[in-house]
């Protein structure tokens, strides 16, 4: 029998109903190899291995080694907080010719480009698959000839899109992120309060996600938003079932800067609950949101430019209408069988390729 091993997160390992999307798409990623051949064996290692390194002496690492050394072929989660020393000294010396890398996020050219060492480590794996084609040619240039592109997708359970209903007026806006200042969640509830104040028909805001661990950040984002009329903290979504919640509202805010943004997770489950997004053209985002489409971009840290566009919605039922089909239609190439044939591409090559190394 064949065997895979997975390094990443493991669905059982989540505690809480809201994870990261570098969990998310790791637990999606996961369901999908499960999926990708019954006579192929995944194995899942504990991913502290890679912020342990190559001095170690913990259980979770000798249990792991033996893991990747049976291993027909590896499928790594690469994220910025991958321990660099991990990459340099352990892995890539045995294991990098039969590994699949995907990335998450979109800084690794960055890091690429300032660390030279890391990136001759990196550069033996057999691919390495990230989320945007502007993604993929920035690894191009470096030199990588192993690029390929694995959009970012979730693994819903079924039936959970059948209700799905397109939106047809702007009464509610929502925003689903983390409360840090860098994913732009002030400038969302301060374009609202602009709208509002010129409005006699006013909309509102509903915030979802965690709020920072500590105490003072937390009360700091508690006392601002309780100021605010129209605007509440909702609390956290389970993110296996969070399209449900979003499908009730009629406008996505996404007024991100964060500067290790890949492909948000927020903008697909948007596009799957076939909501309007307005988002800044930030990074990457251009490549999901057609202006004037699916969505509106606007510039970074300016919520009059959302205001404005909140005010051509709530003028045009039509266009709401409009941009809450082209929504769901913008969420088709993100649905796993799209998504994941790359990847199973990659793996039939290494496990093809074991055959004749037998």
């Amino acid at each position: 029998m064949k065997r895979i091993a997975f390094i990443g997160e493991e669905y059982n390992h989540f505690d809480n109903k809201h994870v990261s999307g570098r969990e998310a798409r790791s637990e999606s990623i996961l369901v999908s190899l499960r999926k990708y051949n019954p006579s192929v064996e995944v194995n899942v290692a504990d991913r502290s291995i890679l912020s342990y390194g190559r001095g170690a002496a913990s259980e979770n690492w000798r249990r792991t080694v033996p893991l990747l050394e049976q291993a027909d072929a590896i499928v790594i989660v690469l994220t910025s907080t991958i321990n660099r020393t991990f990459i340099r000294s352990i892995y890539a010396e045995r294991y990098a010719a039969k590994s699949i890398g995907i990335v998450i996020g979109g800084m690794l050219a960055d890091s690429l480009a300032a660390q030279r060492t890391l990136r001759w480590k990196l550069l033996p794996f057999n691919t390495l698959m990230v989320q945007t084609d502007s993604m993929r040619r920035q690894l191009e240039e470096l030199g990588f000839p192993n690029i390929r592109v694995l959009q970012n997708y979730r693994v819903y359970e079924p039936g959970l899109l059948r209700n799905i209903m397109p939106r047809k007026k702007l009464r509610r806006c929502v925003v689903y992120s983390r409360l840090v200042p860098e994913k732009g969640v002030k400038t969302a509830i301060e374009a609202v309060r602009l709208f509002n104040g010129k409005r006699s028909e006013p909309v509102t805001l509903d915030i979802y996600g965690p709020l920072p661990p500590y105490h003072s950040e937390e009360s700091e984002w508690l006392r601002l938003i309780s100021e605010q009329e129209h605007i509440q903290y909702k609390g956290v979504l389970d993110f296996r079932t969070a399209i449900q919640t979003l499908n009730g509202y009629d406008c996505l805010l996404f007024p991100t800067y964060f500067i290790g943004e890949g492909f948000p997770g927020t903008i697909f489950e948007g596009f799957a609950a076939g909501l309007p997004i307005i988002a800044t053209d930030w990074l990457f985002n251009r490549e999901l949101i057609c202006d004037g489409e699916n969505g509106f971009l606007v510039p970074i840290r300016n919520p009059a430019a959302i205001a404005e566009k909140l005010a051509l919605l709530a003028e045009n039922d039509e266009l709401v209408y409009k941009m809450s089909l082209q929504s769901l239609a913008s969420f088709d190439k993100y649905r796993e069988e799209r998504a994941v044939p790359p990847l199973y591409e990659a793996l039939d090559a290494i496990l093809k390729k074991s055959n004749y190394d037998a």
